[in-house]
């Protein structure tokens, strides 16, 4: 994978670590933005979550934070632009349904339609593969998603609301 180096203003590696709906799943990604040649590192994790919902959540947290930064840019300089992103990804499901144009109903088509929007508000989104661990940044993220989703693993949320949500208030308690 080569990127010019004028044909670019974000880059996102990012990586995912789940199974699926049963467990749970952890993302994380490192955008560098051309413009400040800032470096962000972005991560969560959910309770439950396939592997492809969370290669995607790695990308939508630092999009989402770009295009707000895009809009106060054009607010001040009263110029639009389109911005090029390139996503990394060692995930072919990201890279291929990311460069698809097609988006008939299949697993996950929410959230394609989302990655649709950041298209609409002017970020042109160029997906790449990469093969795991190649890259640093791939690897610095891979390890990242996985703590991530270890972190929740190791909680007891769910036990809380299990065996203890008698001790809770609910809304009906404070408003009848």
């Amino acid at each position: 994978m080569k990127i010019a180096p004028d044909d670019w203003d974000l880059i996102i590696v990012g990586d995912g670590s789940g199974s699926n709906w049963n467990y749970h799943s952890g993302w994380a990604s490192i955008s560098i933005e051309k413009e400040t040649l800032n470096r962000r590192v972005w991560y969560g994790g959910m309770n439950c979550g396939t592997v492809n919902f969370s290669e995607m959540m790695a990308y939508l947290q630092p999009l989402n934070w770009y295009l707000a930064v895009e809009a106060d840019r054009r607010k001040k300089s009263r110029k639009v632009r389109f911005r090029k992103v390139h996503i990394v990804t060692d995930s072919k499901y990201c890279k291929d349904r990311g460069n698809s144009t097609e988006r008939a109903p299949r697993k996950n088509a929410p959230l394609w339609r989302i990655f649709d929007e950041f298209k609409r508000h002017g970020l042109l989104l160029h997906w790449h593969w990469i093969p795991r661990a190649s890259v640093d940044l791939n690897v610095f993220a891979d390890k990242l998603s996985k703590e991530a989703r270890l972190a929740l693993k190791n909680s007891n949320t769910q036990d809380i609301v299990d065996n203890g949500f008698d001790n809770f208030k609910s809304v009906y308690d404070c408003n009848p």
